[in-house]
């Protein structure tokens, strides 16, 4: 269970002095992160609350939807009540003129028709005043439909995974970390306590803790034993409840519950209350104990945490929800939280910044957090010295992450990539109404998730595909294409002989590759852009999007990772300085510090297939000056952590574009 968006609008957040909100593409993990008083507990209350009444606003709007459509067949209907009202009115006057006429005949009877008269002219009267109506009762109605449409296009406050309508939130920050011993108390006392553990939250487990699993135990002993006189549907019971809660405390703290001579549970071979258990493992044994008590399964529950640095030291906390997430990938867990260990532990894209009662994430800017909680430049520096050669650090991190395969990084619309790949379109865009878009490695959908956001982006402007060999992020991937298209499963291809039979040779205007192609080996190159080209309409173009300082390492392949730049590309694919449909946008021309980095290329399809042996040794020689060059320029500059991540990165471009030329055969051993 997930939520997956919060848009709350201002007369929700004004109540408890925040700004509006909103949030997308939430993942497992939340990290709220923000001085104290910045509104961070207020936002987890809130978002609770709310969270706490999806039904009723799902009921609300569906509501909303039927009394519309209600309303609007009333008033549709109006005119023919109308006619049918006028219809009757005339039809009473007739039997007015045709009663007067029989009184002439049957004067005898006047009475009885005068009576039928005034019958008609009641009628009459009732008619014209339902007519009288109509007005008013529309206006009403148009009243009614107004108020119900603002219903329907405000936000929805929270969104949950797979449009689920229920939710339950537990706050897990024990208020208490000490567990309370059984043995000294009387045996209805520990009974009842045991029962509290059933209670949603964690109140009461401190109490109730030990004296449970001493229950189950006990419960399971003697219904083992032969001299007690017990049913087999009671000790079947027994026997599930105590190892289903064997099954769970062996998952979370690594071994059983024994039970010692005196009939006391045990933990390490030592009754639970002296067995000497860590502050972090006091905790994973309450929880323990919630999952079994609580719903037997942790993703039947988000997990709402408010600074739980005040209960538990750093290092516990992060051992508590590494084991949480061990065990409970899929599930999520909201933090709030200024402990800057905590922060650091988990991918900035967890990151959300509160600041004066506004949030926005900052999973891109964690150094916005870092200044907020820490304060002055001053105090920065002083815990990068404390943490030790912060270059060093980052050099460390990213010859480590080197070693490893490519992350999925997850971004929203305002990220610079998106932004500029939306601007890149735009060139595209400018004389035709639609584009056919090949998103080439697509991922998990990234890129068609941030464009459905902007405005300038419909299923009229842009009819989008997706081309991933690796299925392994299928689902997500499918789920971001239905945000804005219907028939999703025809838009995902995994082989390019599967989307050439889909659509026709020459069928897109563009091409992109986002990221993606530092991650495909030089001896790839060639092939995959000649089905690029087949691919493309004679005025195309490849798009090719790419952060020249990645901050993160990787290793796709065996020769590590590939990264070009403007020269670089232009001597990979022979294009000459005068070309000018070969465009190359910097996302950060304006930053002296960023300038070069966040790089888009409009390729020509016509040049796609200039590529050679040739051409892939000259852009790889090239690669290397680049990489020489910049290592003995951050060699002359004070150390920082940004010059340890750059160093690690052109050290890496070094050997992989050396370890390339090698296979070309450019060099011996």
């Amino acid at each position: 269970m997930k939520i997956t968006a919060v848009n709350l609008t201002e007369d929700k957040t004004k109540l408890v002095g925040l700004n509006p909100i909103s949030m997308k593409k939430i993942g497992n993990m939340v990290l709220l992160a923000g001085k104290n008083g910045s509104g961070k507990t207020r936002l987890l209350n809130l978002i609770r609350n709310q969270a706490q009444d999806v039904q009723n606003d799902i009921i609300q709007r569906n509501r909303a939807k039927n009394n519309i459509d209600s309303y609007s067949n009333q008033i549709k209907n109006q005119i023919g009540q109308k006619q049918q009202l006028e219809l009757n009115i005339q039809q009473y006057k007739n039997s007015i003129n045709d009663t007067k006429q029989q009184i002439i005949n049957q004067p005898q009877n006047k009475q009885q028709f005068e009576q039928s008269i005034q019958r008609y002219e009641k009628n009459i009267n009732s008619s014209k005043q339902q007519i009288e109506n109509q007005p008013q009762q529309k206006e009403e109605w148009e009243k009614q439909i107004l108020k119900f449409e603002e219903l329907l296009k405000s936000p929805i406050p929270i969104t949950l995974e797979n449009n689920q309508q229920n939710i339950a939130v537990v706050d897990f920050v024990p208020n208490k970390i000490e567990l309370v011993d059984w043995t000294n108390q009387s045996e209805q006392s520990w009974m009842q306590n045991a029962s509290h553990a059933t209670t949603i939250g964690v109140a009461n487990l401190h109490q109730a803790t030990i004296p449970l699993i001493q229950k189950v135990t006990r419960t399971w002993f003697n219904s083992t034993h032969p001299s007690i006189e017990i049913s087999q549907e009671e000790k079947d019971i027994a026997t599930a409840d105590y190892e289903r809660l064997q099954s769970i405390i062996q998952s979370f703290i690594g071994t059983k519950i024994g039970l010692d001579q005196n009939g006391h549970s045990t933990l390490f071979g030592k009754p639970i209350a002296q067995a000497q258990l860590s502050a972090g493992q006091r905790v994973l044994l309450q929880l323990c104990v919630a999952i079994f008590a609580q719903g037997g399964s942790l993703e039947n529950y988000i997990i709402f945490m408010d600074e739980p640095e005040n209960h538990l030291h750093p290092s516990a906390v992060i051992d508590l929800l590494d084991t949480i997430k061990k065990h409970n990938p899929n599930g999520q867990i909201w933090i709030a939280t200024h402990s800057i260990p905590l922060l650091s532990h988990f991918d900035s894209s967890s990151l959300w910044f509160v600041e004066n009662g506004t949030v926005k994430h900052s999973g891109k800017k964690p150094e916005l957090v870092l200044r907020s909680l820490l304060g002055d430049e001053d105090r920065i520096q002083k815990l990068r010295d404390f943490t030790s050669l912060p270059s060093e650090l980052a050099r460390n991190r990213f010859t480590f992450e080197c070693l490893l395969l490519p992350k999925v990084v997850e971004t929203d619309s305002s990220d610079p990539q998106s932004l500029q790949l939306n601007d890149q379109l735009k060139i595209i865009w400018n004389n035709k109404s639609s584009i056919n878009l090949l998103d080439f490695g697509a991922g998990k959908g990234r890129m068609i998730a941030n464009l459905s956001d902007y405005p300038t982006v419909s299923q009229e402007t842009l009819n989008y595909h997706a081309f991933e060999p690796f299925d392994a992020d299928k689902d997500d991937c499918l789920k971001n294409i239905s945000l804005c298209y219907d028939d999703a499963e025809n838009r995902y291809h995994t082989t390019i002989e599967s989307l050439r039979t889909k659509v026709d040779d020459n069928y897109f205007d563009v091409v992109v590759l986002s990221n993606v192609l530092h991650e495909i080996p030089h001896n790839q190159w060639h092939s995959i852009f000649t089905d690029i080209k087949k691919l493309l309409k004679n005025d195309g173009y490849l798009l090719l999007i790419e952060d020249c300082l990645i901050p993160i390492g990787e290793l796709p392949h065996s020769n590590g990772f590939i990264v070009f730049n403007t020269l670089h590309l232009k001597k990979l694919l022979n294009i000459p300085s005068t070309e000018a449909n070969f465009i190359a946008h910097d996302a950060r021309f304006d930053s002296a510090e960023q300038r070069g980095r966040l790089m888009a290329h409009l390729i020509p399809q016509s040049y796609l297939t200039n590529i050679s042996t040739e051409t892939i040794k000259d852009a790889l020689k090239e690669l290397k000056q680049s990489a020489k060059t910049e290592i003995q320029k951050i060699r002359n500059e004070s150390p920082s952590y940004s010059n340890g991540l750059a160093h690690g990165f052109w050290i890496q471009q070094l050997a992989n574009a050396e370890l390339c030329l090698q296979e070309l055969g450019e060099y011996k051993l």
